[in-house]
């Protein structure tokens, strides 16, 4: 359950600029306990969570709508395009761009 009132609320702000601690604060854990439940139940960090949330987020909009790359990298909570593009090649395996082509072939 405190997993996942903490993932909650990182989704909940992760296109903003959500900070571990306050996370953390929120759901009345110590970043200790909270930084070992997410390494010892999902197998990632913190920050491994909120990069997946956002490139999830993105893998929706580039799918559904025609929106430019670059506001899609800045409503999923990117503050600059090289960032989101090296997140979501390293999750999805290809650029924002070919993945999005993928569904005009």
């Amino acid at each position: 359950p405190a997993l996942a009132r903490a993932l909650a609320a990182t989704e909940a702000q992760a296109a903003g600029s959500p900070r571990f601690g306050d996370i953390a604060g929120e759901t009345g854990q110590s970043p200790r306990a909270l930084a070992r439940r997410f390494a010892e139940e999902i197998g990632m960090s913190w920050g491994e969570a909120l990069r997946r949330i956002r490139v999830i987020r993105a893998v929706e909009a580039l799918a559904m709508t025609a929106d430019p790359v670059t506001s899609i990298a800045y409503d999923v909570g990117y503050a600059s395009l090289p960032a989101f593009n090296a997140a979501f090649r390293a999750l999805m395996g290809q650029t924002p761009g070919e993945y999005r082509a993928s569904f005009r072939a």
